[in-house]
């Protein structure tokens, strides 16, 4: 497959699939693994009602390969999120997502020409090998 078509599949599936993940609560505690600095972090995480991606850069392809018929991206999604408890402000968290995902299908579809709806529909078609964050800090917001 052509680094173009690899890239647009970044763009448009993963970058929807990865964002939906990422948004997960059941993620925080992953996200925030290791950041000493955060106290009571797991009383944060379990007041938390929302967590959004409210900034991030289109993901980074690092490297692919043909295995099969799939293909497995490597990619990394720098991005700022916020998490909420109702309507307060708790954290604001940035990091780099690093994925590893299998694609199926990766050359069937018109990635380009697909709505949100469409793309959300063919995440099954993506299976994720490796999930991490790197760079991670995070600002209690509660403290200002």
């Amino acid at each position: 497959m052509e680094q173009e078509k690899i890239d647009i599949l970044a763009e448009t599936l993963l970058l929807e699939v990865i964002t939906q993940k990422v948004e997960m609560i059941e993620q925080l505690p992953i996200m925030l693994k290791g950041i000493d600095y955060l106290n009571g972090w797991a009383e944060v995480i379990s007041k938390t009602t929302e967590c959004e991606i409210f900034e991030s850069d289109a993901p980074s392809v690092m490297n692919f390969f043909t295995v099969g018929e799939k293909v497995l991206i490597e990619l990394e999604m720098p991005c700022l999120i916020s998490t909420w408890q109702n309507r307060e402000q708790l954290l604001r968290i940035t990091t780099t997502v690093k994925a590893k995902c299998l694609v199926s299908h990766a050359e069937v579809f018109d990635w380009n020409n697909m709505n949100k709806i469409e793309l959300l529909n063919r995440q099954k078609d993506v299976q994720f090998v490796e999930l991490n964050y790197i760079d991670t800090e995070c600002d209690d917001i509660r403290a200002y």
